[in-house]
């Protein structure tokens, strides 16, 4: 990642740390689609990021912040949706929202899926661990969905996925892949949050808490991740991922869960401003 963007982020930290608190309700979300700007975001301590590339329909990607307020467990990050990211925002008002993107699914979410995907959002980059050794990979991740709770246990099943260096490891510890059938009402309930009657301020039905994902022990060198998400069998119902600002890291990251939510407003509008000053 050239520095520029690194600095960059480390502006955003600050300005977050040092702005005014206060009280604001609802999650914030702006699109930011560009590559480097997303990877930036997310890109923590001991990681040093290269070659990035994104695919996904305008307006699919973005920061988001004020995300405890709105019931999540992660307070400012990145979102990645299979429709559009803004529809996030807002209390539960609709029962099924649907943003037919109109592009096309990812070849390795579908063989994942064992269906078709479509409206795909891909982010890859290349890391390494800085110091030229091999380390641990943290990072942490929320699964939101408007497919909960009616298409649980149907087969319908938006799908997501973090391949490192090719291997899927969005898995739950018994080795299964996160989706609404693996964590629901019923299974693994602990993990799981209802929205269903709209009691946060959050559009999706339900959504994972926090999980924190790892990969222990990866050699020195370079590795790739490409984090993507994508509608599986039909356009329909949109999914999303939320990841946490400096939390793919060397180490677990403990900031982003303290961040005051009024200060992380300022996470989406740098990551917009810094996208605007790229694209001009």
């Amino acid at each position: 990642m050239d520095m520029q963007l690194k600095s960059l982020s480390g502006v955003l930290i600050s300005c977050v740390a040092f702005a005014a608190t206060g009280a604001q309700a609802g999650l914030v979300v702006n699109d930011v689609n560009d590559g480097g700007v997303l990877a930036s975001a997310i890109a923590g301590s001991g990681i040093t990021v290269s070659n990035v590339s994104y695919l996904g329909a305008e307006g699919a990607a973005g920061g988001f912040s004020n995300g405890v307020a709105s019931g999540l467990e992660l307070e400012s990050g990145i979102i990645l949706a299979t429709g559009q990211v803004s529809s996030a925002m807002g209390g539960n008002n609709e029962n099924g929202v649907s943003t037919d993107n109109g592009t096309m699914g990812y070849m390795p979410l579908s063989e994942l899926a064992g269906h078709q995907t479509y409206d795909a959002v891909v982010l890859s980059f290349d890391f390494e661990f800085d110091g030229g050794a091999g380390g641990d990979l943290f990072f942490d991740v929320i699964f939101a969905s408007e497919e909960y709770l009616e298409f649980v246990g149907t087969g319908f099943n938006d799908v997501f996925a973090f391949f490192l260096d090719g291997v899927d490891i969005a898995l739950l510890p018994d080795g299964s892949p996160i989706s609404i059938d693996t964590v629901n009402n019923e299974t693994n309930s602990s993990m799981f949050v209802d929205n269903t009657a709209g009691a946060y301020d959050i559009e999706y039905d339900g959504f994972t808490t926090n999980i924190g994902l790892s990969a222990l022990g990866l050699s020195a060198g370079a590795h790739t991740m490409t984090v993507a998400i994508a509608d599986s069998g039909d356009h329909l119902f949109d999914s999303a991922i939320f990841i946490g600002l400096d939390s793919f890291g060397g180490a677990p990251d403990p900031v982003n869960m303290s961040l005051p939510g009024t200060l992380s407003l300022i996470l989406a509008s740098m990551l917009a401003l810094v996208w605007r000053r790229r694209r001009s």
